[in-house]
């Protein structure tokens, strides 16, 4: 209890090395939580993203000149627009992923549609945009055209894949070329086999995108950005052991005086040690009651933030908030490492060295 005691009274004695120690810790966690938490986050929502795309579809992205091989296991398939563009209706504008068609029967085939209200026939909507009648489309570097909003429909496949709010056209009231064409493939498990003839004999440039293709780009930007958010919180909580260890080294060397007096007095090598490691739990402690109302804080902000800069995309992300205690542990473990070696300095000094010194 009297070294507890005696390196609670150093800590508030040492106002100045404590804020700087605290200080490091408290950022180690918010930054550390907060890179943690939205790699995590962005990677779930990709994840998301590309397990939505029907397992039975390949969709090819290409020019409109661009001519489709014959390729075996391939049902049926048809020639599609996909890409965004600005909706506005009445005093309304929303950003919306555009889909044009040739003949709706095309799309029964992908995807299941449900009529919620007016007719199909003319453009349709998803449930989002709640506009039925005439509406312009801006398409950006090509102008407005002029659509009438016949029907709202329930696209749960589309809705899934795209993620925006969607508006379904004939090709025919665009005048607009199509860019994509979606292949429906008998069995889930020949798609691989599908991708892998067309990436052989479509020309280069050409992208192809299928549940698989997709989990492997996700996949792949996953592990480097679990290798570069780890790099960097490592090296986060490497700065805040270096910090400590360096600031109380420079303080075991000041206190050598201070140190060669407790083992004077009948304090020995173990117990002076460990005022040290009881020093940095101390800050430990301190820093975790600021940390995590403040780390708290912090993710509602980078939440709101990442919120309004990626729904637009059609990308919901959700930063987890479960992570902070796994950081807040790791800082703790490293304000304590930051302190062995100056435990260790005034474990091995001398009393008669240390008395030397004032």
């Amino acid at each position: 209890m009297r070294v507890f005691e005696l390196a609670k009274k150093n800590v508030l004695s040492r106002p100045i090395r404590s804020t700087l120690i605290v200080a490091m810790a408290v950022l180690g966690v918010v930054g550390g939580t907060v890179l943690v938490s939205l790699v995590s986050g962005i990677m779930k929502a990709l994840s998301a993203y590309g397990e939505a795309l029907n397992p039975r579809v390949v969709i090819v992205l290409g020019p409109a000149s661009l001519k489709l091989p014959h390729v075996k296991h391939v049902l049926y398939h048809f020639s599609a627009l996909i890409t965004d563009a600005y909706l506005a209706c009445k005093n309304k504008t929303e950003y919306v992923m555009i889909v044009g068609y040739t003949s709706i029967n095309d799309l029964k085939k992908v995807t299941t549609i449900k009529l919620l209200k007016g007719k199909l026939g003319g453009a349709l909507v998803t449930p989002e945009v709640k506009v039925l009648g005439e509406c312009y489309i801006n398409f950006p570097f090509i102008g407005n055209i002029k659509v009438n909003i016949t029907g709202i429909v329930d696209i749960p496949q589309l809705r899934g894949m795209l993620k925006l709010p969607l508006v379904l056209i004939p090709l025919k009231y665009l005048n607009l070329k199509p860019n994509a064409i979606i292949l429906i493939v008998d069995k889930a498990s020949n798609v691989k086999y599908v991708v892998d003839i067309l990436r052989e004999k479509l020309p280069k440039g050409t992208y192809i995108l299928s549940r698989v293709s997709l989990a492997s780009f996700v996949s792949a930007i996953a592990s480097v950005g679990n290798v570069l958010s780890g790099l960097v919180g490592s090296s986060t909580l490497l700065i805040v052991v270096i910090t400590t260890t360096l600031i109380m080294i420079m303080d075991v060397r000041s206190r050598k005086w201070e140190i060669g007096i407790l083992k004077a007095l009948g304090f020995n090598n173990f117990e002076v040690g460990k005022i040290f490691l009881y020093e940095s739990l101390i800050y430990a402690v301190i820093a975790s009651i600021i940390a995590l109302p403040l780390t708290s804080l912090t993710l509602r902000a980078v939440q709101n933030y990442v919120t309004q800069e990626l729904s637009p995309f059609g990308l919901s992300v959700r930063l987890d908030k479960s992570v902070v205690w796994v950081v807040d542990l790791a800082m703790i473990v490293s304000l304590i490492m930051g302190s062995l070696i100056p435990a260790w300095l005034a474990f091995k000094l001398e009393p008669s060295e240390a008395l030397r010194t004032y």
